[in-house]
């Protein structure tokens, strides 16, 4: 029997974000006997990306196309043409509210199975300008068009799928809550990594705060700069570690060097060394201004850390004792105060394998869920 044909569309080459770790988990976890996956990308920017070559090497093939602001015109005629030429079971975006669009090519030329993915929450909850406002009335458009289009609906948080969808959807029998999974194995603590990536890194003897995530003003680092600003002021054995890349890195380390912590701020760009660092570091800093439901920080948890985040994060996301969220409006010093004293109450790691399993979060429990729904898509057309 010949697998069923999937195709992920996504707007941009592969980076290493949230989005992406979610679809890399369910590639490289999905029975493949049975599942074919292939990725649509919306921009033709060249991408040599270990993540890429990894998936190809799962037999994922990738195809490009004009991004549609690049050239509306012709991004639409060579969706049209690759839907056309292209036969899919299914077509599962990963695009939120602007990945209507390949519904309705998809839906054109046949697929019967089309699937929309929401991995995030308003990210325009508090619009300020003129061109934020127009912004938000054409994701709502957009939105609309997304609903008539689907046939299934995933989220990864019910406040995701509530933004994306609307509550009707959410409580209908085509809709899936499926939690952002990881293999929580691979972060367990393990102090001989701990002692070998410190000594790497230069990290002996300090308390290394660190934040995994894009450069992008969804990440909030300037707010990153000015708790960790806070702590140093108090214990100048802190270190500050920073994962990702972005269009916000500049502005970042020209902070760190106006406040004369450019030599105790690591910015150590895309890594695939994720689960090492996080066993290294003490404590996950992520004040975002939205999130969906955040594989970074699932991550963290996994590897024991103590993490302080922001309370715009669904609390389905919060699942041990060593998380605590604050308000984006406390000041650096309150998210200062509470990082020492969590540190003061929590000093010992454990392996929290069983405990992600138990909650939900551990990918060989939830692949199981989205492989009912493709079959159950395809079946009911």
């Amino acid at each position: 029997m010949n697998p069923l044909r999937i195709i992920f569309v996504f707007g941009c080459p592969l980076k290493k974000g949230g989005t992406e770790n979610v679809m890399i988990n369910i590639v490289k976890n999905i029975d493949r006997d049975r599942f074919h996956i292939d990725f649509l990308i919306f921009d033709k920017t060249p991408d040599q990306s270990d993540d890429k070559k990894y998936l190809e090497s799962l037999g994922c093939e990738f195809y490009q196309i004009t991004a549609r602001g690049v050239d509306r015109k012709l991004h639409n005629r060579e969706l049209d043409e690759f839907f056309r030429d292209h036969k899919y079971d299914i077509v599962h975006t990963h695009m939120d509210a602007i990945g209507e669009e390949a519904l309705k090519a998809a839906k054109k030329h046949g697929v019967k199975a089309l699937i929309a993915h929401s991995h995030n929450t308003d990210q325009l909850d508090n619009p300020k300008g003129l061109k934020d406002h127009l912004h938000k009335c054409y994701l709502i458009y957009e939105k609309h068009l997304l609903r008539r289009y689907a046939g299934y609906f995933v989220a990864c948080s019910p406040e995701a799928g509530k933004w994306l969808f609307g509550d009707k959807i959410c409580n209908g029998d085509k809709y899936l809550l499926l939690n952002n999974s990881i293999d929580s194995s691979a972060y367990a603590y393990d102090e001989d990594t701990r002692n070998a990536v410190r000594k790497e890194l230069g990290l002996d003897g300090r308390k290394v705060i660190i934040h995994v995530g894009q450069f992008r003003t969804q990440k909030n680092h300037g707010m990153v700069i000015d708790v960790f600003n806070e702590l140093h002021k108090r214990d100048d054995s802190y270190k500050l570690v920073l994962v990702g890349t972005g269009e916000e890195q500049d502005n970042i380390k020209a902070k760190a060097e106006e406040l004369g912590l450019r030599e105790d701020v690591l910015f150590l760009g895309n890594r695939n060394d994720i689960p090492g660092l996080l066993t290294a570091s003490d404590i996950f800093l992520f004040p975002s201004l939205y999130e969906g439901l955040p594989i970074a920080l699932l991550e963290a948890q996994a590897a024991d850390l103590i993490c302080v985040v922001s309370d715009t994060i669904s609390e389905v996301a919060l699942l041990t004792e060593k998380v605590k969220s604050l308000s984006l409006s406390a000041s650096p010093s309150v998210w200062a105060d509470v990082t020492e004293a969590m540190m003061k109450e929590y000093n010992v790691r454990c392996v929290r394998r069983e405990f992600f399993i138990e909650k939900g979060f551990d990918i060989s429990t939830n692949i199981r869920k989205l492989e009912d729904l493709y079959k159950r898509a395809v079946e009911n057309g």
